[in-house]
């Protein structure tokens, strides 16, 4: 590039960046080691090895999420059918790059665009997403040079060594605003070291985008997306935590942000915002140029002009519109799709801090129809902080301190007051602090309330695009939602639920496949770790009943570990002295100094040493205790497979009658259970009757994915309101339920379109040919990996648990690996 990059960087060799790599991969994870080794060594000090969990909890919690998790992509899902002008550009755009993988299109409520790797249906594909903002604001020129750039930064990143680098260098990036962030002396010369590298890519992708697009359309599309995301992010941000605190949300926020964007003082304010940011990059982390070395540095010529100078039409523009708003308003799935009155389904908080009544109503409002003057306040949130900052009453007062402290030069200590962040800001950036729109640059009330934030990258970024509500800022993982691209044969009726047409015996279906699935894992579970405690049991059982000789044993140490055992030291008969830990129940009796009796076997050369005391049984209960415990556990998954069962038979059988029946899919926000895969949810209303829908959880059934839109259905109620009911598809498929009947949305649930998230390949703006369309991936391959997760979990908490005893250790587990498995198949998994 004829650019400069940076004064005082070089280019680094190969072996070079792989070293470089490492060394921002470990110093981005340094303080949490330090913190593991500190407990390691605090536990090895105390003897008490629980300590030294703590970390291997945590990591174990990381890896489940990893592991088993399945995020759902980001987005909306837009098939080519449905969308032939953005197909065709997309298409066309690739085809001229030579970009050669599957590739599905998704759109964004924010304004980003970026690409991200994601495997749908086994095979390695790549997700573009499209922020609804750009497609409204963009010129198809302008359009194609962001999809280009996007498509070209992948081909320039796609070597594991530039991919590594770049991986580091981001996670670097992310850890300094962690809560355990790596010290910035340290981070900051690997970050500036690595700079050259990440810039190159950007450089090189804007050319590959200037000669595709055009240079014309390359500049002013990086032009349009500074002003834009900083206009989205702060004037959004206002208008959504005003509205917020009215129990409203914003139906036009498109039409209106678009009318606001006429408006040259807000272009000139957001532009101005977009460049400081641009300019504060205190730690060197910045993976893009400023946008002015990347306007100087794109090729002379106008290059190609093929594409229009109008947006790209948008056939579905309204549904599209209508989804990213009720993603934006943190809406149930079923409100957005009928963009009615909604209630918040986020559970997060308010602007004032407290918590939001999950079943407060969200009215719909139009912006453009409201009294202007109540958005000119500060936003949501920010008054309070102000007034503390200042020690002042009124926001007036308040405000004239903050402009006193500007003019005197002591705006930075009051800056710290209100975000204690900038403490940790390296001295030398202090006077390069943006002075722009404090809701541009501030995390706030509504990104709190959303655990994201609503502020934008550029949208010509790199892998990761941010997401407003749910859209959370991270990188696109594997994907397998409901890839579902094989359709197994539809279920006859319920005459014919248990043979086919020709008299024979049909497979189990889906749902019985799970519980079948279920029940054996627990009852295969309990079986290997009877037998494995058992065969030891009566091993140590036969050698106790051989050891007829005893010996007077003395106490040298007591109170070991967690479980007070002691250890004794003891001479045999042959005169060899031994030292053995016991464990005892008499911890009272059997203290340091007093005398405990051995008995041994005087046939053996080194004979073990057992508790001459009949009542002590410690040893031999350790054994035989977790057998029945874990036949309480496996009877305890069995009869919750019996009672779903009996409860889906018994419902079945009661008079049923029509409603209408909208499929949902339901993500998981983090918690307890956000490890586990997506939910299926139908929402019932009544046939041409309007009203708030009741929901109901079901158990997947490969006739779902053969649903769109409203269906007629056939509901089979139960005994009570609450009680779940039994809906029967019009092919007389009866999908069994899970859960209660829900009047209000779940909690810590978020309820979409099926339709809207789905991801299949079939549904890809470029499927080269030779392609194989894979089917679903096995519905229990996540079994397969559950059981993996908990062998592992088990076996690290038995090793700690018990010092390193190797019964233990498998014993745990076997209990980890059929307790996970059992979860997973208790959580009704779907492909």
């Amino acid at each position: 590039m004829d650019t400069p990059i940076s004064q005082g960087s070089r280019r680094w060799s190969a072996a070079g960046e792989w070293v470089l790599g490492t060394a921002m991969m470990v110093v981005a994870w340094l303080p949490l080691i330090l913190v593991g080794l500190v407990l390691f060594g605090l536990a090895a000090a105390w003897g008490v090895w629980t300590v030294a969990m703590l970390p291997g909890v945590w990591a174990l919690r990381g890896l489940l999420g990893a592991v088993s998790g399945r995020d759902s992509l980001p987005g909306r899902a837009v098939q080519p059918g449905d969308e032939p002008e953005l197909t065709a550009l997309v298409r066309d755009v690739a085809e001229r790059l030579g970009f050669r993988a599957p590739l599905l299109v998704r759109v964004v409520p924010v304004p980003d665009a970026a690409l991200g790797p994601a495997k749908v249906s086994g095979v390695r594909s790549y997700v573009l997403l499209l922020g609804l903002p750009l497609l409204r604001a963009m010129t198809a020129a302008q359009l194609a040079a962001a999809v280009a750039h996007e498509l070209a930064h992948e081909q320039h990143a796609r070597d594991r060594r530039t991919a590594w680098l770049l991986a580091a260098r981001t996670g670097l990036a992310e850890r300094l605003e962690g809560r355990f962030r790596p010290l910035a002396t340290l981070a900051a010369p690997l970050l500036r070291a690595s700079r050259r590298r990440a810039w190159e890519t950007e450089f090189a992708a804007d050319a590959d985008s200037a000669r595709v697009a055009g240079a014309a359309a390359t500049r002013e599309a990086l032009e349009l997306t500074g002003p834009l995301g900083a206009a989205f992010a702060g004037i959004g941000e206002s208008w959504w935590s005003d509205l917020e605190k009215d129990n409203a949300y914003p139906e036009d926020f498109y039409e209106a942000f678009e009318a606001a964007l006429q408006d040259p003082l807000v272009v000139r304010r957001s532009a101005r915002v977009a460049a400081e940011e641009d300019a504060f990059d205190p730690y060197n982390a910045a993976s893009h140029p400023p946008i002015e070395q990347r306007v100087a540095a794109l090729p002379d010529g106008d290059g190609s002009g093929r594409y229009g100078t109008e947006p790209v039409a948008l056939r579905g523009a309204r549904s599209i519109e209508r989804w990213c708003v009720g993603e934006l308003a943190g809406l149930d799935g079923q409100d957005a799709i009928a963009g009615g009155n909604g209630r918040n389904n986020r559970g997060g908080k308010r602007s004032g801090g407290g918590r939001r009544n999950r079943q407060e109503a969200l009215r719909p409002v139009r912006i453009l129809d409201l009294d202007t003057h109540q958005f000119l306040g500060p936003a949501d949130g920010e008054s309070p902080l102000l007034l503390g900052a200042t020690c002042r009453d009124s926001p007036d007062e308040a405000l004239s301190a903050a402009l006193d402290a500007v003019a005197d030069g002591s705006w930075p200590r009051l800056a710290r007051r209100i975000e204690p962040q900038l403490r940790w800001v390296p001295g030398r950036a202090s006077d390069r602090v943006p002075r722009g729109d404090g809701r541009i640059h501030r995390r706030g009330a509504r990104d709190r309330a959303a655990g994201g934030r609503l502020g934008v990258r550029q949208p010509m970024d790199e892998h990761g695009a941010g997401r407003a509500g749910r859209h959370r800022r991270r990188p696109l993982r594997d994907s397998r939602h409901r890839p579902a691209q094989r359709r197994p044969r539809p279920c006859a009726g319920p005459a014919a639920a248990g043979r086919d047409g020709r008299g024979g015996m049909r497979r189990p279906g889906p749902v019985l496949r799970v519980a079948l699935l279920g029940t054996a894992d627990a009852v295969a579970g309990f079986a290997l770790l009877a037998a494995w405690l058992g065969i030891h049991a009566y091993a140590y059982g036969s050698a106790r009943d051989r050891a007829t000789a005893t010996a007077d044993g003395l106490v040298i140490e007591d109170d070991i570990g967690d479980e007070e055992d002691i250890r004794v030291r003891w001479t045999d008969g042959a005169g060899h002295e031994h030292v053995q830990r016991f464990g005892i129940y008499d911890t009272g009796r059997y203290t340091k100094g007093r005398r405990f009796p051995v008995a041994y076997d005087p046939a053996q050369a080194d004979p073990q040493g057992f508790p001459a005391d009949p009542d002590e049984t410690s040893a031999q209960d350790d054994l035989l205790v977790p057998i029945g415990l874990a036949g309480v556990v496996a009877a305890v998954f069995c009869e919750v497979w019996a009672w779903r069962g009996l409860r889906f038979r018994w419902t079945a059988r009661r008079p049923g009658r029509a409603m209408t029946a909208t499929l949902l899919c339901g993500e998981r926000m983090s918690g307890a259970a956000a490890w586990q895969s997506d939910t299926t949810w139908l929402a019932l209303s009544e046939v041409g009757l309007s009203g708030r829908p009741v929901r109901q959880r079901v158990m997947w059934h490969p006739e779902l994915d053969q649903l769109s839109g409203p269906v007629t259905v056939t509901v089979h109620d139960g005994p009570g309101a609450r009680r779940p009911v039994v809906v029967e598809l019009a092919d007389g498929t009866r999908l069994v339920p899970l859960g209660r009947l829900r009047h209000q949305p779940p909690k810590r649930v978020l309820l979409g379109d099926s339709q809207a998230v789905r991801a299949d390949l079939r549904d890809s703006f470029i499927l080269p040919a030779g392609t194989e369309v894979l089917p679903a991936r096995p519905w229990w391959r996540p079994g397969t990996q559950a059981a993996v997760l908990g062998a592992v979990v088990g076996a690290v908490s038995g090793f700690l648990m018990t010092s390193g005893s190797g019964v233990a250790t498998v014993a745990f587990a076997v209990s980890g690996a059929s307790v996970f498995v059992s979860s997973w198949a208790l959580s009704a998994p779907q492909p």
